[in-house]
């Protein structure tokens, strides 16, 4: 049953995925591929076929970065900017790294709008209200004091020291792999588009930066841990996918992934080695 609910949340937060894209335009074609790779990505490796807290938490950021997007020239989005840091403190409340991305909110509205310190205010009155709401009711069951120690635990750790970790080579090569690819085709991705796409994928990019801080500084890093990074990475290559005129080679890389794919979830090499 467990499995079950993840692979529907899976399902929707890639249809959330495509929908952002879609709206956003931020390819130039109206495609479903984001929301592909992302399911391949969150499929990779079984142990990520779980309802886990940062599953849960992907969806409600993709609220957040949906809300943010849509601040964009518009004169009044004060509604929109609280609900900003309102689903990245919930996203953060569900699966503690997401807290880092406060400052993600804050980029991401200096990206795309002006600076006004009243909006900055509003964000920071939207990260405030659930911490407001979970630690009154915590104060009133009086459990106050273990309010944000059990929620929000998660051990730090040295960037290097995740090379030495069991799950090291199968986190971080693919991680690597695909963060290098989809900064290689920054250009790529931005040529011929409005400075509005530009900027929101902008967004996307530094969406995938703090998913790559985030799995550098904890310990230990858990395979669930990689689907921050394949909400931010998908998309981004995705559109890289789109650049590949030969419709042939398009239809041999997804063969390839997809046997990856099969290869990490029954094990395949270790039978054939």
């Amino acid at each position: 049953t467990e499995q079950i609910l993840a692979c529907f949340l899976i399902f929707i937060q890639a249809a959330f995925l495509n929908r952002i894209f879609i709206k956003n335009r931020l390819s130039h074609f109206n495609t479903l591929l984001p929301g592909m790779f992302y399911i391949l990505f969150s499929s990779f490796l079984p142990s990520m076929q779980f309802l886990s807290p940062a599953l849960i938490a992907n969806f409600l950021f993709l609220v957040a970065l949906s809300e943010l997007m849509g601040t964009y020239k518009k004169p009044r989005a004060s509604g929109q900017i609280f609900n900003v840091g309102f689903f990245i403190s919930m996203a953060g409340l569900v699966y503690g790294p997401y807290m880092f991305y406060v400052v993600f909110g804050f980029i991401g509205l200096l990206s795309l709008r002006s600076f006004k310190f009243v909006e900055r205010l509003q964000l920071i009155c939207g990260v405030i209200a659930p911490l407001l709401i979970l630690g009154s009711w915590q104060y009133y069951s009086k459990d106050f004091s273990s309010t944000f120690s059990n929620i929000l635990h998660f051990n730090l750790n040295n960037y290097v020291l995740i090379f030495t970790q069991d799950l090291a080579l199968s986190i971080t090569l693919p991680v690597v792999v695909f963060a290098i690819i989809a900064v290689l085709g920054y250009n790529g991705f931005t040529m011929k588009k409005s400075i509005q796409a530009q900027k929101k994928i902008d967004i996307m990019f530094w969406s995938m930066f703090f998913a790559l801080i985030s799995i550098s500084i904890l310990n230990p890093v858990t395979s669930t841990h990689l689907s921050l990074f394949a909400l931010s990475a998908s998309g981004l290559i995705a559109m890289l996918f789109l650049r590949l005129k030969n419709d042939v080679l398009q239809e041999l890389l997804h063969v390839i992934m997809v046997f990856g794919l099969f290869v990490a979830h029954f094990d395949l090499l270790s039978k054939w080695l």
